[in-house]
């Protein structure tokens, strides 16, 4: 037998290879803790079964719901009236009819399909009769209004559907029933019928909103300005004279209308209505029509556009010079008289001038002692200027030749002084005028002087010829007295002198 075999076993520890000795079985065992109190164990267990967190391993898979808790859950099943939805956590909950959206619903089939991913929120908890009730409305409302909330506070504009006619303005869908005053219809004021409206789709802007109480107020007056205003900027910015655009007459007053070009009104003057002269506006447009005009100018600092409608229709005189010539003579009606003379208007639907001193044969203080408006009269083309735009007519010279030679001169020798002729549609500038009075000058001074050489002619034909002057009695023929005066002969011609 082995030394090792006879060593006697020993119960002290074994020392380590660095001589310490090695811990025993009893140090290394941990220190037992304290028992937890009954009481207290079951107080807490009560209370995490309370909050859903009972610190169980099936706390995944079923905790208890609470109110107002929301949730996404999966329609599992659809009927009329209802709706059922898997909440997960091994729990079902029903979906009623009116919690399925914020409008009325007449079947549940319209709303939700089997296999949606919805969020609800839970407004009953499970009972021990009940599943749990929840609801889709109550959770699209909350989407809704924080929707609402951060579109009042960014200023958007927002677009709905109108829902109906209240008692004073409208009702708006916005996610929620919104109420529209009937000041904030509209740009022109107070609308008179709003039931026109309802079914519509309109922008409007949050003008006031009521989380405790859940309300909106909408504007859609406020939306349309601001959108104009953003249209009036950008328009302003590219807008320039001689573009071609399209509008819509938006008002008509007498001296012209109001043209919408895209975010800004242009006034379109009554004299650039048409090529001939427009009375009454309202005779050529309508409010609401559409058309195309030319931009005439544009003032940035005042904001302000003029237009012509003129300008892209057909230019009738460009017809005159073909078919009109000077010395041509027309039977037309007088269509207006001014201070300076009378209008007659062309079968173009231009205007042609006649001036008060073509009017008659004789002086006159105003048109209206030579002529009547609509009554028909001859008349000769005096002048006539196509580039620009001016035909100047003459009654006086389809005058017989006796009656033009009872015109009076004025005293002193002065020639007869005549106005320019106003422009035809309805004003003039000088240039104009000293144009119309340069050619009619020219005119007056052509007749002027074929008159004087044709009144020669006649006074040298009727002149009796001029006697001879007599010679006085000489000493060698003296007169006897008492003879009787005989019939003097005509007197010799006088010698002449030195003969």
């Amino acid at each position: 037998m082995s030394d090792e075999q006879l060593a006697p076993e020993s119960n002290e520890p074994a020392a380590t290879p660095t001589g310490e000795a090695a811990p025993t079985p009893e140090a290394s065992e941990p220190r037992q803790e304290p028992e937890m109190d009954a009481q207290e164990e079951f107080e807490k267990a009560i209370e995490a079964f309370e909050s859903g967190d009972s610190g169980t391993s099936y706390d995944d898979t079923f905790r208890r719901l609470r109110k107002g808790e929301t949730l996404m859950a999966r329609v599992i099943h659809v009927e009329a009236d209802r709706a059922y939805v898997d909440l997960g956590m091994k729990q079902e909950g029903e979906i009623p009819k009116s919690e399925l959206a914020i409008q009325a619903v007449d079947h549940a089939g319209d709303v939700v399909k089997v296999g949606d991913q919805i969020k609800v929120v839970v407004i009953k908890p499970a009972s021990a009769e009940q599943k749990p009730i929840v609801s889709k409305r109550q959770a699209d409302f909350q989407l809704v209004w924080e929707r609402l909330v951060e579109d009042h506070k960014e200023e958007r504009i927002v677009s709905a559907v109108v829902l109906e006619r209240v008692k004073g303005g409208l009702v708006a869908d916005v996610g929620v029933r919104g109420f529209v005053p009937a000041s904030h219809v509209g740009t022109g004021g107070k609308p008179k019928n709003l039931e026109r409206l309802v079914g519509s789709t309109l922008k409007f802007k949050i003008i006031e909103i009521d989380e405790e109480r859940r309300k909106v107020i909408l504007s859609n007056r406020l939306a349309i300005e601001e959108e104009r205003e953003e249209k009036r900027e950008e328009l302003f910015s590219t807008l320039k004279a001689g573009d071609r655009v399209k509008g819509v007459v938006r008002r008509i007053v007498d001296y012209g209308v109001f043209v919408d070009v895209g975010g800004a009104d242009g006034l379109l003057h009554v004299s650039e209505l048409d090529w001939y002269r427009v009375q009454d506006p309202r005779e050529v447009l309508k409010v609401g029509q559409k058309i195309e005009v030319m931009v005439l100018k544009v003032d940035q600092e005042n904001q302000r556009i003029s237009l012509g409608r003129r300008q892209v229709l057909p230019d009738p005189w460009k017809e005159v010079g073909e078919k009109y010539q000077v010395g041509q003579e027309l039977t037309l009606p007088i269509s207006r008289t001014v201070q300076s003379g009378a209008f007659v208007k062309l079968p173009e639907g231009l205007e042609a001038f006649i001036p008060i001193s073509e009017l008659a044969n004789h002086r006159i203080k105003k048109a209206d002692d030579a002529v009547t408006v609509g009554q028909e009269y001859t008349m000769k083309i005096i002048d006539l200027r196509q580039e620009e735009r001016r035909m100047l007519l003459s009654i006086r010279q389809c005058l017989p030749q006796e009656e033009r030679r009872q015109r009076q001169p004025r005293q002193g020798g002065e020639a007869p002084r005549t106005m320019a002729p106003p422009s035809a549609g309805g004003g003039g500038t000088i240039g104009e005028r000293l144009g119309a009075l340069k050619g009619l000058l020219t005119s007056r001074v052509a007749e002027a002087q074929q008159e004087t050489s044709t009144a020669e002619g006649e006074s040298s034909a009727e002149e009796p010829p001029s006697a001879e002057p007599e010679t006085p009695p000489t000493a060698e023929a003296p007169a006897e007295a008492g003879d009787i005066a005989a019939e003097p002969e005509p007197p010799e011609k006088p010698e002449e002198p030195g003969a």
